[in-house]
């Protein structure tokens, strides 16, 4: 038997959210929260049940959460929301395409999203509440931190380092064994050769 999935955000983020819950065998969409109830979600007809006040409510009916906004600028919202999800009771489960490849060693944290077309090699790390977005390069034994947002088609090599709440940008390339420190924001398209710490 399904379980039903609360959507935190209706915007274009969650469209593809929603793509990977209905590849799922365990998990269906119940409806969002957003403060817009005509949200981009609400026009592929499901429901919006309310706004960010309501959580805590809904959080009485329903098990599970996850959050359907990225980030740029800085992680705050997501952190927050997260913090906040799991003290009214609410869990965050692993949301993973079945179009991507993640090794059987690597480890993903709660409310963590493998999109489309990723790899994520042998004994890589994902903290929680995490984006791996389309076609993302994460190599072996890459750590990520909670709370990073890696944009599509970003290359991580071998052994990196990405500390909490960074943003790697489209197409970025990350050297192997470089550490990028707490808060970094990634342009799209830049090349990361030494650490920034």
């Amino acid at each position: 038997m399904k379980k039903n999935i609360v959507f935190i955000g209706g915007g274009g983020h969650s469209l593809v959210c929603a793509d990977i819950i209905n590849q799922s065998n365990n998990l269906i969409l119940a409806g969002f929260v957003d403060i817009d109830k005509n949200a981009l979600l609400s026009k592929k007809g499901y429901e919006c049940l309310g706004e960010d006040q309501d959580l805590e409510i809904l959080a009485k009916k329903y098990k599970y959460f996850f959050i359907t906004f990225g980030q740029i600028k800085s992680p705050h919202k997501r952190i927050k929301v997260f913090k906040n999800i799991l003290e009214v009771g609410g869990c965050f489960p692993v949301l993973k395409s079945n179009f991507s490849y993640v090794s059987p060693s690597v480890e993903v944290g709660k409310g963590s999203l493998i999109m489309n077309g990723c790899v994520v090699n042998s004994y890589a790390s994902i903290g929680q509440n995490c984006i791996i977005n389309s076609n993302s390069v994460i190599e072996h034994e890459v750590k990520i931190e909670s709370h990073v947002h890696i944009a599509p088609s970003a290359i991580i090599l071998g052994n990196a380092t990405i500390k909490e709440g960074t943003f790697i940008g489209a197409g970025s390339i990350i050297r192997e064994g470089v550490t990028i420190k707490k808060n970094s924001v990634i342009k799209a398209g830049d090349r990361v050769m030494q650490d920034l710490l």
